[in-house]
């Protein structure tokens, strides 16, 4: 028996050791969240456009699927278009910092501006403070400053 145990310890040990820091909410869904009204008349597409939601340190994401369109590092802004679940599309344009990470499709997390056109990357969004959020090399996520 201590035989089994000392050759399964490595194995154990690593799942403990790369457990990713973020996970789906369990029973929390898109329709859990509750958007502003200031935030639902600017991004009427926020509220269908949720595909999921993401827990990280008891704050909740909701996690969009977009297509790149454009970056612009030297003034820092990105134009995504939203993919939505009946199929339509939402063109939108915000400032992201210089190191600011998405994840795409494949779970690979890149730098934002070196996204090609079409791309298809996740953006997620903080239910509270309506901040982008950026995901880095360990899959933590952080808030970006509040879109505008």
């Amino acid at each position: 028996m201590k035989t089994y145990i000392a050759a399964a310890l490595p194995a154990i040990l690593s799942l403990l050791v790369f457990a990713p820091p973020a996970t789906l909410a369990g029973d929390v869904t898109c329709d859990d969240i509750t958007w502003r009204p200031d935030v639902i008349k600017r991004f009427p597409d926020v509220v269908t456009g949720c595909r999921e939601v993401i827990v990280q340190d008891k704050h909740l994401f909701a996690r969009f699927e977009a297509k790149m369109v454009r970056a612009r590092v030297t003034t820092g802004e990105v134009k995504i278009k939203i993919l939505l679940p009946n199929g339509g599309q939402v063109e939108r344009t915000f400032n992201a910092p210089k190191n600011f990470r998405v994840k795409t499709p494949k779970g690979n997390r890149k730098l934002i501006f070196e996204l090609e056109r079409g791309e298809l990357i996740d953006i997620l969004i903080s239910d509270n403070s309506f901040s982008l959020a950026s995901v880095d090399e360990n899959g933590r996520i952080s808030l970006a400053p509040p879109l505008s």
